[in-house]
């Protein structure tokens, strides 16, 4: 093929492409072509343009992009020379082939895990609250003996203060106080 005629090829491409329109299984085929038959003053040109046309496209056949992202890899070797071009590009084709799938993946084997996680979550999360309820309970029963005691206190210093108790009926009195409660 010509440059001229590959360009007219992946111009066409680029065209239903940038549509979103359905490219026929030649067409799709000629993305993984078009690099190899590029000459070498725009063969650089080309693979870019392809691989951006590649990681732009929905293929409806996984096997088929597949196959074309292997061919266009081989291709990203031989006509990029720049290393960081040639991984950039090369994560950008595989990405989207691999990226959904690989996300798919990972929801369907930690979906389990996750359940397990949340189970285990709820449960601590009711034995949390089992316990805030026993602080409660426990705070509530602390104030009020606390509230008793103060009582206690004053009575006991209203006893021990009132001069007309003589101090054996203190110490009686201040004996049955403190034992009862």
């Amino acid at each position: 093929m010509s440059p001229e005629e590959i360009m007219k090829l992946l111009n066409r491409i680029k065209k239903k492409v940038n549509n979103n329109k359905r490219l026929t299984h030649h067409e799709a085929i000629a993305l993984a072509l078009i690099p190899t038959l590029s000459q070498d003053h725009i063969a650089e040109k080309v693979t870019v343009e392809v691989c951006e046309l590649i990681k732009k496209y929905t293929f409806t056949d996984k096997k088929l992009k597949g196959h074309i992202c292997f061919i266009v890899g081989i291709m990203i070797d031989r006509n990029i020379t720049d290393k960081k071009k040639q991984i950039e590009l090369k994560e950008a084709i595989s990405m989207t082939v691999n990226r959904k799938l690989i996300r798919r993946l990972v929801e369907e084997e930690n979906k389990d895990i996750l359940k397990e996680k949340d189970r285990i979550i709820a449960e601590k999360d009711q034995k949390i609250e089992e316990k805030d309820q026993e602080i409660e309970e426990k705070d509530k029963k602390l104030k009020d003996l606390d509230k008793k005691l103060k009582e206690a206190e004053k009575i006991t210093k209203n006893i021990i203060m009132n001069e007309n108790i003589d101090d054996a009926a203190k110490v009686s009195i201040l004996s049955s106080v403190l034992f009862i409660n």
